[in-house]
C-alpha cells in the first residue's frame, strides 16, 4: 500500500463491532488532516498517501474503532470527517 511492500491493514469484525488496525498506513493522528504527509520510511510515498485517503474516507463512514498502532498516546478512537480533512478522536475513557 505504499508504505512497504506488502504492508496491510486489518479490518476485524465481532458480535457487531468493527475494528480498524492501521498497520503502517498512519504514523501520527496529525496525517488525518493533512493524510499529504509522507512518511521518511514510505516507499511509494504517493502510492501510501493514496492508501491513506482511502482508508481515511472509509474508516470516517464507519463507526469502526481505529486503532493507530503507531499513535505514542491514546490509539484507540474514530475517525470523523467534520470538513475538509479527517479528524482522530480518542474513544471515550482513553487517556
Amino acid at each position: 500500500m505504499g508504505h512497504t511492500p506488502g504492508h496491510v491493514s486489518l479490518w476485524l469484525e465481532s458480535e457487531g463491532g468493527t475494528a480498524l488496525l492501521t498497520g503502517d498506513v498512519l504514523h501520527h493522528p496529525v496525517q488525518g488532516a493533512v493524510p499529504s504527509h509522507a512518511f521518511i520510511s514510505d516507499d511509494d510515498a504517493e502510492l501510501a498517501r493514496d492508501a491513506r485517503r482511502r482508508l481515511l474516507a472509509v474508516a470516517a463512514g464507519t463507526d469502526a474503532l481505529v486503532f493507530g498502532t503507531h499513535f505514542a498516546t491514546c490509539p484507540a478512537g474514530h475517525v470523523v470527517r467534520p470538513g475538509d480533512a479527517w479528524r482522530f478522536e480518542p474513544a471515550p475513557g482513553t487517556p
